[in-house]
């Protein structure tokens, strides 16, 4: 008999033996091999304890059920012990059992708790275990690995084999450290458009490293066709002899074809739809691959280009159409375009050919040419400017070897910034840059120096270069508390329409409302003036007292500080009646305070500039001045007639308005809305000339973090940063499970990644505890890290920068 768990063919069973006779058990089985155990004595819960003997070396026992019912005869692995070690679970429905085990020298044995049901009988088996060698490596890398290869058991050293393995974990011990940040971000190469916080658009089309695409339209593109009023704008040009169709976006050509669109019907995939050519039509979908590169199947690729015609999305005969010019039918002088036909396959690359199929290239070289200088700066589109939005770059176009164009592709452009080589100018040079036409004192991109602390300190310089970026927070000199006063004021200093909404209800009428006894829910509360008796009797909702102490211990866990309304996240149990329930009184004892519970909404404030606008067709419906009356309290009152839908459908609306935060937060200057952040506003939160972004006379101490590498060039669009007017990621932690995947499956140094799970298990960064949520990947990729550096070393080094890690201080902060 084999090595496994439970063998594919079970002995017939002979005899019967009651579980009290523990010293009949093994003379038993080796004469019959497999016994039934006669469960007797069962105790109140219904189980009964049961004694059973460790095996002996090169043995196998296996304890297990055999159902015998009406439809089916099965065996099921209760548990197992080999060659002499304790019973141990295995997997299946009584993988929850514990083992107890001692040893009594001579009769080693271990309980377990056996619950007898009808027709189940519990048996207990004797194999002959014998393991090879390759069965010991398996189970060894199965252990220190995240599984178990053919290649790696087949290419193992059996020569030696205790001293192999010993030699195995040496060797991953050596092995460098696969950190998941740098995975991230050598990855991280995503389309933008324009500068974000954490970096800027580029490179420049003549500039190395700039990236080129053969397919006319992006995911961006498709956001903007949502957000604005662009749209694929088709035009009919003749020569007189040829006829050619000209497809423009945002005011600018992106491709000339020489047949006319079609779309595939409706009910049959394999007919065509011709439709009118000159109109414009917006993009629902589109696959960022050259269609004419990709065998296209309707049936299986049903969003690769799709056009919204006559109120549908239409999925478009032959994908994502190829970037092409035509004198023919161009005005060739008002097209940007570089030559780079004489480029040689060194130079002009194809990247990540297995997905995009050759769609995209790579300029490994610098470019000089006289166009150079007319090409805009990506760069110049800036987060808190709307110039770019309403007016996008023109795209410019590069000539390739074969004789066939592509388009230049923006990219973000992320800085090397690691403890070991910190930037030296901290970014400072790109802070400048990054200034806004607006408002000089507003950027878009953030500073890359990193704060000095115990664990990258030794390897901090000192820069005496100009314009070095210094790593303070600009928000700890330019705060506003979210008062009515100074919402007020924000008005008078950008007529902005910046209000705290007041008057939302939480009852049957609100459609979008959450319990607070719901798990994990977050709920808003704010403090009523009453006495513990006056809080629960003038409730307007009762509730079961478990529920109430469950509501207020909650209430009081939670870290919100604000003095007007507290955010409270449950991860209690509330009685089964009150799960529903919303709108109640509860009162917290340890603060001597009444809390009511409100709707989710309730004095948030909000850039509500879009909504009054006077087209009513996309903005408040009511006019103008339901909006604008408030301007002199900083508090909108919502009509106590309207339904509690006007809220629910309009106010996540991208025409709505832009979240800024609570009323009675403290928020920085860089939290405003760009539209806010004016050199006025600036100056009213604090500001002042000695608050700069960058220090122009050196001296300054730079810093780097942990795994801050830049991105590889070669490799193409993989992850994106959320954030920003064009944000195409859906789902920030398919990312991160991605990120931890491939290091799972290709990581060299497999032993510390399976020791970085282990302890990942323990040590615990919530992603509803933190600010930024889930949405931020690289802090929590960055604390996964701590566990991948240290998992290997001393567990003391471990708590040491888990304690001090920002994300874990946030989340453990009441």
């Amino acid at each position: 008999v084999g090595p496994s768990v439970m063998p594919s063919s079970v002995p017939t069973f002979l005899e019967a033996i009651e579980v009290k006779d523990f010293d009949k058990i093994i003379p038993a089985l080796l004469e019959n091999r497999a016994l039934d155990l006669i469960l007797k004595d069962s105790n109140e819960d219904g189980k009964v304890s049961v004694r059973l003997p460790v095996s002996s070396p090169d043995k196998l026992l296996v304890l297990g059920v055999r159902r015998n019912d009406t439809n089916v005869k099965s065996h099921i692995p209760v548990g197992r012990s080999y060659d002499g070690n304790d019973w141990e679970r295995v997997a299946g429905p009584y993988a929850t059992l514990l083992y107890e085990c001692h040893d009594d020298g001579a009769d080693r044995s271990c309980r377990v708790d056996l619950t007898p049901k009808d027709n189940d009988v519990f048996f207990i088996t004797l194999y002959g275990h014998v393991l090879s060698d390759k069965a010991k490596v398996a189970r060894f890398l199965e252990t220190v690995t995240f599984g178990a290869t053919p290649s790696l058991v087949n290419n193992f050293n059996y020569t030696d084999l205790p001293l192999n393995i010993a030699k195995f974990v040496e060797e991953q011990i050596s092995l460098p450290v696969g950190s998941h940040r740098e995975y991230y971000r050598r990855h991280l190469n995503p389309r933008h458009v324009q500068t974000i916080l954490n970096g800027v658009t580029g490179p420049k089309a003549c500039d190395k490293n700039s990236r080129w695409r053969r397919f006319a339209f992006t995911k961006k593109d498709a956001e903007m066709s949502v957000k604005s009023s662009f749209a694929v704008n088709i035009t009919t040009v003749t020569d007189g002899v040829d006829t050619g169709y000209v497809l423009s976006f945002a005011g600018s050509v992106r491709t000339v074809l020489a047949e006319p669109l079609r779309y595939y019907s409706d009910f049959f995939k394999n007919i065509t739809v011709s439709f009118s050519m000159d109109f414009g039509y917006d993009i629902c979908s589109v696959e960022e691959i050259e269609g004419s590169r990709r065998s296209e199947d309707p049936k299986t690729s049903p969003t690769s280009f799709s056009l919204v015609i006559g109120n549908k999305c239409r999925q478009i005969v032959g994908g994502n159409p190829t970037v092409n010019l035509d004198p023919r039918f161009l005005n060739m002088s008002s097209i940007l375009q570089l030559d780079l036909s004489s480029k040689n396959s060194a130079e002009l690359i194809e990247i990540d050919t297995f997905f995009t199929y050759g769609s995209t290239l790579l300029l490994t070289v610098p470019v000089q040419d006289v166009n150079c200088g007319l090409f805009p700066d990506p760069m110049d589109n800036l987060e808190q400017d709307k110039a770019w939005f309403n007016h996008p770059d023109p795209p410019v176009f590069a000539l390739l070897p074969d004789g066939s164009y592509a388009l230049h592709d923006v990219r973000l452009v992320l800085d090397e910034n690691t403890i070991e080589n910190p930037l030296m100018d901290g970014g400072g040079n790109k802070v400048l840059a990054s200034l806004s036409s607006v408002s000089h004192d507003s950027t878009s991109y953030i500073c890359a120096n990193a704060r000095q602390t115990i664990f990258n300190e030794k390897h901090c310089k000192l820069s005496t270069e100009d314009n070095v970026c210094n790593a303070v927070d600009k928000n700890q000199y330019n705060s506003l508390e979210l008062t009515s006063n100074n919402l007020v004021q924000l008005f008078v200093l950008s007529q902005r329409y910046i209000y705290a909404i007041n008057g939302l209800r939480v009852d049957d009428d609100t459609i979008d409302s959450v319990s607070p006894c719901k798990f994990r829910s977050v709920t808003r509360w704010i403090p009523i003036n009453a006495t513990e008796t006056e809080c629960n009797v003038n409730s307007n909702v009762a509730i079961d007292s478990t529920s109430r102490t469950q509501l207020a211990t909650w209430i009081y866990s939670s870290r919100d500080e604000n003095a007007f309304l507290k955010d409270m996240v449950f991860r209690g149990s509330c009685h089964g009646s009150d799960v529903d329930k919303v709108g109640m009184n509860v009162y917290v004892a340890d603060e001597q305070q009444c809390y009511r519970n409100v709707h989710r909404d309730h004095m948030s404030v909000f850039d509500m500039t879009n909504w009054a606008q006077s087209d009513t067709m996309k903005h408040h419906p009511g006019g103008p001045d339901k909006i604008t009356q408030w301007n002199t309290s900083g508090i909108i009152i919502f009509p106590s007639w309207h339904p509690m839908e006007r809220w629910e459908d309009n106010s996540h609306l991208t025409n709505f308005g832009k979240y800024v935060g609570r009323y009675g937060d403290t928020i920085g200057f860089n939290d405003l809305p760009y539209e806010v952040k004016s050199d006025a506003v600036f100056d009213f939160l604090g500001g002042g000339e000695n608050q700069k972004f960058v220090t122009k006379d050196g001296g300054t101490v730079v810093c780097g973090s942990a795994g801050e590498v830049a991105p590889d060039p070669t490799i193409d669009d993989y992850f994106d940063y959320a954030g920003g007017e064009l944000n195409t990621v859906s789902k920030t932690t398919d990312q991160r499970q991605t990120v931890w995947t491939m290091n799972a499956l290709f990581a060299p140094d497999q032993l510390r990644q399976r020791m970085a799970f282990a302890l990942s298990q323990i040590l615990v960064v919530d992603p509803d505890s933190v600010t930024c949520g889930s949405g931020c990947n690289e802090i929590f990729i960055s604390f996964y890290d701590i566990l991948i550096r240290n998992g290997l070393g001393n567990y003391k080094d471990v708590l040491r920068e888990v304690a001090f890690n920002p994300g874990m201080g946030e989340m453990l902060t009441f």
